[in-house]
Parts: structure tokens; sequence; C-alpha cells
């Protein structure tokens, strides 16, 4: 794959980052950015990785259902943002979740890289989410001022925008 392919591939596996984190963190402004956008990236670089040597070592065997998955943490999240769970968004789990559900399409991803592409596209994956998130995260700051009233239902909007694309997809 082109330097420009791996690229354009990196900012769409981490949209979802950045509109997630745009969306939390327009409802909690004590979140811990930076490590969950470390986390992101991280994850971003693990996740392609695992599809790969998955898909080296085991042709065609692949059964997630990463949709669903990714769905049903989202749809946890809404929950917890309505039941005003505020703390649970800014623990070290919750940098793992986070990082684990924006993370899975890159998984995906994995599976079609080629020994040429792999660590061009990992590295660009990794630095690509890590930075959308942290950027998704320091726009919030802006909403969470700007529309202080309305954030968690700015928040919850945003997560069912979401959802709704990842089921029509």
């Amino acid at each position: 794959m082109l330097f420009i392919e791996l690229f354009l591939i990196g900012i769409s596996l981490s949209i979802d980052a950045f509109s997630l984190a745009l969306s939390i963190g327009s409802y909690n402004n004590n979140i811990n950015y930076i490590k969950h956008s470390i986390v992101t990236g991280i994850y971003h670089f693990i996740m392609p990785l695992t599809g790969f040597i998955i898909k080296e070592s085991i042709l065609n065997y692949v059964i997630i259902g990463e949709k669903y998955i990714f769905i049903t943490i989202i749809s946890l999240i809404i929950i917890g943002i309505i039941i005003d769970k505020k703390e649970i968004t800014n623990s070290l789990n919750s940098s793992v979740l986070f990082g684990f559900t924006v993370s899975l399409d890159s998984f995906m991803i994995g599976l079609t890289l080629s020994d040429k592409s792999i660590i061009l596209g990992i590295i660009m994956f990794s630095i690509i989410s890590c930075l959308l998130t942290f950027i998704g995260f320091r726009l919030s700051k802006y909403v969470l001022n700007n529309f202080d009233d309305n954030a968690k239902y700015i928040s919850i909007a945003i997560l069912v925008i979401i959802l709704i694309f990842k089921l029509l997809m």
C-alpha cells in the first residue's frame, strides 16, 4: 500500500476515536485526555498487528463481531452518561475500554495488510489515532465551556449518531 493510502486508512480508523473523545470530553471535564490518547494510540498499534499475525498464522479464520462489540460498548457509555457516572470515564479501566473499543476496526484492517505495509501502517495508525483522540478531547473543552448546560445532551446525541452509522455499516 502506498503512504497516502495508509494515511487515509489511519484517518478513517481514528474518526471514531475523535468523535468519542469529543463526546466524552464535553461531558466530563476531569478526564485525563493524555492517558486516553496514549492508550488509544497503543491499541491502534497492537490491534492491526494482532490481525496481521492471525492472518499470517491462521488464514481466513476470523470470527469476531466487531460491529456488535462496538455498539454494545458505546451503548453502555451512553447509559453511563445518562445515569451521570463521571468517575467511570476517568479511570485506567476506562482508558483501556475506550482504546479497545475504538481500535477494533484496526484489527480488521490488520487482516488485510501485506508484509510490505504492516510496519508503516501500524506506526501511522498509532500516531494518527493518538493525535485525533487528543484533538477530540481538546476540542471538547470548547464544547464544555460554551455549551455547559447542554453538554450531556450533545454527548448523547453524538454517540447515538455514531451508533446509527455503525448499525448502517
